[in-house]
C-alpha cells in the first residue's frame, strides 16, 4: 500500500529515498519538504501585496486548502485508489504527516502575512500630548 498522497511532490521524490531511509522516513522528509516549500511560497505571493487584511488571508487559506483537497481526492478517486488507502497518510499516530501538510496549508498564509504585515507597518506610537 502507498501512503504518499496522490498530489506531485515536485522537489522531492520519496521513491528515490525509500530503499535508503525505509518507507515512513522518505514520507516524512517529503512531507517536510513539502511544508517548507509552502512556507516559502506563501512568503514569495504575499511579499509583494500592498495591502491586505487578516480576512484575505483567511479567505486565501481556506481557497489553498479547498483546491488541495479538491486536488487530492479528485484524483485519488479518478485513479482508483479506495479511500481506506487514501486514508493512511493522515493518521499522525503511525508516524504519517499529511494532516501537517494540510495544517500549513491552512496556517501559512496567516502566519506569513501576519508577519511580514506587522513589518510593512510603523509601529504603533500614542500621540504626544
Amino acid at each position: 500500500m502507498n501512503s504518499k498522497p496522490a498530489s506531485i511532490n515536485l522537489f522531492s521524490s520519496s521513491k528515490s529515498r525509500a530503499p535508503r531511509w525505509g518507507e515512513l522516513a522518505a514520507h516524512q522528509i517529503g512531507m517536510s519538504t513539502r511544508i517548507v516549500y509552502i512556507c516559502i511560497f506563501a512568503y514569495l505571493m504575499l511579499r509583494y501585496v500592498k495591502k491586505y487584511s487578516t480576512k484575505d488571508l483567511v479567505y486565501v487559506a481556506l481557497l489553498w486548502l479547498g483546491l488541495e483537497e479538491l486536488f487530492e481526492w479528485g484524483g485519488s478517486l479518478a485513479m482508483g485508489r479506495p479511500v481506506q488507502e487514501i486514508l493512511i497518510g493522515w493518521n499522525i499516530f503511525n508516524g504519517h504527516m499529511w494532516s501537517y501538510v494540510l495544517m500549513t496549508y491552512l496556517l501559512s498564509n496567516l502566519i506569513v502575512g501576519t508577519i511580514l504585515h506587522s513589518r510593512k507597518c510603523p509601529p504603533f506610537t500614542a500621540p504626544k500630548v
